[in-house]
């Protein structure tokens, strides 16, 4: 398999040659140094992988040729979208990144009840636009067909309102009436097809925000007698509940 992989347009991929043009034809010749008849793997961002070897690279064009087209086996069965409450600096950069690896379908900033306003306001267009980037390369690093849709930040109502009904929705919480994780996978009688994570700030979810959730049928669950911090519960959540569902098996 080609060691480097970048998400291209869709159409870009129905060209004979594949013309590579701008900040990615830069990076093929400046940054990677590559050179006609190395093979690199675009991907269409829906679900289609194109192995191509280069003709020509310059920092200006590189010329592609196709020789497979095929499917990579890597996303989950399971659609995970995960509600991350905004935090200060970079912790929503870091969380985005290692989601990315672990299969989220989606990535949601959430405010809440203690989501102070200088860092809700951090969750701008720019700062969009820079979280999708981020989930983009870090699609491209682990080997994802699909790029995880980066969303605008929403509140905890609007959040819990996207619950459906037939599928699973967990949120972190320290109330003692939590459930633990496990004891809330074996009350799933069949495998979910999406699992929605909700994950509180620093200090944690209010006892107002708890209830909010459990009026909506999302079960609190706790995850163990430690306190983690918030960038580091939704990536447990994630990695757990991977693992329980089947998708960290090889195929």
């Amino acid at each position: 398999m080609a060691q480097h992989r970048f998400f291209v347009p869709p159409d870009l991929l129905l060209q004979s040659p594949i013309t590579l043009e701008g900040a990615l034809a830069h990076q093929l010749s400046r940054v990677l140094r590559l050179k006609p008849g190395d093979q690199i793997e675009l991907l269409d961002g829906q679900g289609e992988a194109y192995l191509v070897a280069l003709e020509q690279v310059t920092p200006r064009r590189c010329l592609a040729i196709e020789i497979n087209r095929y499917r990579p086996d890597t996303e989950p069965a399971t659609r995970f979208v995960l509600y991350q409450a905004i935090s200060k600096g970079q912790k929503l950069d870091w969380v985005w990144q290692k989601a990315t690896e672990l299969g989220v379908s989606e990535l949601v900033p959430m405010a809440t009840t203690r989501t102070i306003g200088a860092e809700l306001r951090q969750v701008g267009a720019t700062r969009l636009e820079r979280l999708q980037r981020i989930a983009q390369e870090a699609a491209e690093q682990s080997g994802r067909a699909r790029i995880p849709q980066v969303r605008p930040a929403i509140t905890f109502e609007e959040a819990l309102s996207e619950r459906e009904p037939g599928n699973l929705a967990l949120i972190g919480a320290l109330t003692p009436e939590a459930l633990s994780l496990q004891k809330a996978l074996e009350d799933q009688s069949t495998s979910p097809g999406t699992v929605r994570l909700y994950v509180g700030p620093e200090g944690g979810l209010d006892d107002n925000e708890v209830s909010q959730a459990r009026n909506r049928e999302v079960q609190p669950i706790s995850l163990g007698p430690r306190t983690l911090r918030t960038e580091t519960a939704g990536i447990a959540l994630l990695a757990i509940l991977a693992y329980a569902l089947g998708d960290m098996e090889t195929r």
